[in-house]
């Protein structure tokens, strides 16, 4: 499931853990996913088992925070690199 999260697409397709189960097609799951740079970031979501359904978008972090960080000291914002940050 691709979500946009600080105006980057973010794929999520990783289930990496299962909180609750609410019968037999949903489930409440920590997902990983990473966006079109390589960075990693986890979420609530709800999966039905086969494929991650919805995403909690105020529970959206990035794993490799500190890498993430660095990368946004190098855009230059005379170019729109901060647009959507």
């Amino acid at each position: 499931m691709v979500v946009e999260f600080l105006g980057k697409d973010v794929e999520f397709d990783e289930v990496v853990d299962t909180f609750d189960v609410h019968g037999p097609y949903c489930k409440e799951v920590e997902v990983h996913g990473t966006d079109d740079e390589g960075f990693v970031y986890s979420a609530i979501g709800i999966s039905d088992g086969d494929e991650i359904t919805e995403i909690e978008l105020d529970s959206i972090e990035c794993i490799d925070e500190t890498e993430y960080l660095e990368s946004l000291v190098d855009n230059n914002s005379d170019d729109g690199s901060w647009v959507g940050r």
